[in-house]
């Protein structure tokens, strides 16, 4: 992760992530369409649009909606990171690419096109899936960097398949 200076609006960040156009919107309420005993869902949202004429719907159109993650979520998440950056610090996600050539390794830092260069409080609340729990493979990757152990024999159990 490095510092950085300027980073896309968020409807920016998201257009660039979704490759959909993307409008802000205020949520104002959301209603379940179908009945109590109905399995189907079909919801009906309210939204205020501050006026923007191609924000214009009709019933039965159809709408994406990119929600934040919930608050408390991602703020308890962000108090548990170690080292992080100060949270209102845009930074910039980059991974190590190392590459063999005739002349040995090379490593170089690439930039991660998926994450856009934002504050961690905007990664964890907009652009990270922090609700999902991990999938059993990522556990397994994840088993051999525990420090602890414990949690380490816990991550391989929990990685194995019902």
């Amino acid at each position: 992760m490095t510092y950085t200076a300027e980073a896309p609006t968020l409807t920016q960040a998201l257009y660039s992530i979704h490759k959909k156009k993307v409008y802000g919107a205020k949520f104002l309420m959301r209603q379940n369409l179908q009945s109590a005993r109905s399995n189907r869902l079909t919801i009906f949202v309210r939204l205020d649009a501050n006026n923007h004429e191609t924000l214009k719907y009709l019933p039965g159109d159809h709408l994406g909606v990119y929600p934040g993650n919930n608050e408390l979520l991602v703020t308890t998440l962000i108090e548990k990171l170690e080292d992080a950056p100060p949270v209102n610090q845009i930074v910039k996600v980059e991974f190590l690419e190392e590459r063999n050539t005739a002349l040995g390794v090379i490593s170089n830092w690439t930039d991660e096109s998926r994450i856009p260069p934002c504050t961690i409080y905007q990664a964890f609340k907009y652009f990270l899936d922090i609700s999902t729990p991990p999938s059993p493979l990522l556990l397994q990757q994840f088993a051999p960097l525990a420090t602890n152990e414990k949690q380490r024999k816990r991550l391989e159990v929990l990685s194995k398949p019902c």
